[in-house]
């Protein structure tokens, strides 16, 4: 995807702000923007601009980029392996004054979404996954862990664990400020839990555990 510069710094530029929204900066925050402008071509992080004028230019970029963007912020919140409650409401206000929420609703609305059809969104979980960085993956790993001390001498049913996974999946939604029924985000998280399920040894697969699980959320 051809980015212009000015397109390429307010990306570079609100990762930086979501960085900084909770008052500090991690060191694996610093590398996630370092290897975004490294991508771009920048040879550092320029902060020409206002927020302001960064939230203009996003949102007249087209639907492709801008998910394409909305990824970046999704794994800049999570690069230092915590959802901060301030880099969550960061990230709303960027998705909803730059359009982006609009742009899932039009993608929702263009595939005919049926939360009965669980299976299609599993397997596009699945591409998701491998989208996620290294300290993501070490986040998930960390969750697997805690998982597996706290439940695996509980011999839970498979519905047992589907709801939990969908009680994480509800306050992370919530935590996140977006509708309780935004397929993309529930979709996000249930399959990052499942994951975690999965990695902790319970005993079930993970595509047992999405389609259950996204069925329990969305037909209950």
């Amino acid at each position: 995807m051809v980015y212009s510069n000015s397109e390429k710094i307010a990306i570079v530029g609100l990762l930086y702000e979501m960085m900084m929204a909770d008052g500090h900066s991690e060191f694996n925050e610093q590398i996630f923007i370092s290897q975004v402008a490294q991508k771009f071509g920048l040879s550092s992080i320029q902060r020409s601009t206002t927020i302001a004028e960064y939230l203009r230019i996003i949102k007249l970029m087209g639907d492709d980029k801008k998910m394409e963007f909305a990824a970046m912020l999704q794994q800049m919140m999570m690069a230092d392996g915590i959802q901060d409650r301030r880099e969550m409401r960061f990230f709303s206000t960027v998705v909803a004054e730059t359009g982006i929420d609009k742009v899932f609703d039009k993608k929702n609305e263009k595939m005919g979404v049926k939360y009965d059809n669980a299976k299609i969104y599993c397997n596009s979980s699945k591409n998701a996954l491998q989208e996620r960085t290294p300290e993501y993956l070490a986040m998930i790993d960390n969750m697997a862990q805690s998982f597996k001390n706290g439940l695996a001498n509980l011999n839970l049913s498979k519905d047992e664990i589907c709801k939990i996974i969908i009680d994480h999946t509800k306050q992370s939604v919530i935590d996140m400020d977006w509708a309780i029924d935004d397929v993309d985000g529930v979709s996000w998280f249930i399959g990052n839990f499942s994951d975690a399920m999965v990695k902790a040894g319970l005993g079930y697969n993970y595509d047992d555990l999405f389609v259950t699980s996204f069925n329990l959320y969305f037909n209950n």
